[in-house]
């Protein structure tokens, strides 16, 4: 889905967090748009722990996560942001995964589960742990696979087609 209107909030981040944004390549505009599809959509995790709300937008070459803290209708605070290039198919086969009690899908209220999602890049799918929503069919991988692991796969498999 392509937006026609810009997003209309505000985004705070600190120094740190512009600092990691532009080490792994996201811009701001990838991140607006991934908090305004979950406020939108309501497909987003909300965490108990910490209130913080995890959203996602699914692009052609890019998904891209934002960890943010919602201060008011216009105006969010960036806590992280992440991408990568494998697209979530769904859930995996094996096993119905376990509830995980501190995130909530803002979109059914249900509790999230952990279990293996089916990911794909360059016609290649593999399992992976992630977060899924089974009521919403909403997947999400964590910021630590998504940043230590995934682009290592990428990267061996376009290798691999080259």
């Amino acid at each position: 889905m392509i937006w026609k209107k810009k997003p209309k909030f505000e985004l705070e981040m600190s120094s740190e967090v512009k600092e990691l944004v532009e080490e792994r390549g996201l811009d701001e505009k990838s991140i607006k748009a991934a908090i305004q599809e979950g406020e939108k959509s309501g497909h987003k995790l909300v965490n108990k722990d910490d209130g913080s709300i995890l959203a996602k937008k699914e692009g052609d070459n890019l998904t891209t996560y934002a960890r943010y803290e919602k201060l008011d209708e216009d105006k969010m605070k960036l806590m992280s942001a992440y991408g990568h290039k494998m697209s979530i198919d769904g859930p995996s086969s094996d096993g119905d995964g376990e509830e995980l009690e501190e995130w909530v899908c803002e979109g059914c209220g249900g509790n999230a589960i952990e279990r293996n999602l089916d990911i794909s890049y360059l016609g290649i799918t593999r399992p992976v742990l992630g977060v899924y929503c089974p009521d919403c069919e909403q997947g999400y991988v964590s910021e630590e696979l998504a940043v230590n692991t995934l682009p290592t796969a990428a990267n061996i498999l376009e290798e691999k087609r080259a």
